[in-house]
């Protein structure tokens, strides 16, 4: 039972509850006394807290695929430098860069360029060829992502929100066959704040009726957040180290679940 339940701010308490003690919530009442109870229907709260998801992130490996292609860069340096220093090296110029190569492979490539020139050593056609097998490589859907947004999109708008190269994107969204699946795609520079709000404005969605599910929370939660919306994070093995966090976001408009395929269930509420 839920009580005091006078608006959405605390959907996300309902959300998280249903989430960890695993039981459904049968009443919730907007006061405190019997008059007040009613019958609680957790579709209809998810419905009037989510908006939209990002879920590129995780229903390919792609930060597995670039995991492979800088061992292979640290593999190459080896007579130069040990991989931990080739690793530093390289988000160093990648944090240095950011504001002006971007996101997606071809800043990748260029960084790696850049990074490898400081060893003094000529690797150009290995690099390039890296990027290249990075940009036409295949793409290869998370267990579970596909029937998870086709149950989200059963019940709810959902829109695709990502960042990075848009011809590298629109590649990898299309060979993933889940375009038609999104109500609408945008790929973004970056993921911020003032990013989100000019999409919601875009989309007329209010920041209390939007929901972020993504795998980043630098990308994916905090910005989210910051507008007042919802987040559900999505954690992956795997991290690129510009998106790692010192500290786990912790607040109540934020849920956490173990895969994809739990988020229509913690929706739902079934």
């Amino acid at each position: 039972m839920l009580t005091k339940l006078d608006g959405d701010t605390r959907g996300g308490a309902a959300l998280s509850i249903r989430s960890v003690v695993q039981k459904p919530i049968k009443f919730a009442s907007t006061g405190e006394k019997l008059d007040a109870l009613t019958e609680f229907f957790p579709d209809r709260m998810a419905q009037r807290i989510l908006g939209m998801g990002d879920v590129v992130s995780f229903v390919e490996k792609a930060q597995e695929q670039f995991d492979e292609a800088e061992a292979e860069v640290a593999r190459l340096l080896a007579p130069y430098a040990d991989a931990p220093q080739v690793q530093a090296a390289l988000a160093a110029t990648e944090r240095a860069n950011l504001g002006t190569y971007g996101f997606g492979v071809k800043a990748w490539t260029l960084n790696v360029l850049e990074t490898v020139q400081a060893y003094g050593v000529d690797l150009v056609p290995q690099v390039l060829g890296l990027g290249r097998d990075l940009l036409t490589g295949p793409v290869e859907l998370l267990p579970g992502a596909r029937e998870a947004v086709e149950a989200l999109g059963r019940t709810h708008r959902v829109v695709l929100v990502t960042k990075g190269d848009l011809v590298d994107q629109q590649r990898k969204l299309r060979a993933s066959g889940l375009r038609e699946l999104f109500t609408h795609v945008e790929i973004v520079s970056d993921k911020t704040p003032e990013q989100y709000a000019e999409l919601l404005s875009f989309l007329d969605v209010t920041p209390d009726r939007f929901l972020m599910v993504g795998n980043s929370e630098v990308s994916d939660v905090r910005p989210v957040l910051a507008l007042d919306g919802w987040a559900v994070h999505v954690p992956y093995r795997t991290t690129w180290v510009l998106e790692r966090v010192a500290e786990p976001v912790v607040h109540d408009r934020l849920m956490t679940v173990g895969s994809l395929s739990q988020v229509p269930e913690l929706l739902a509420g079934s």
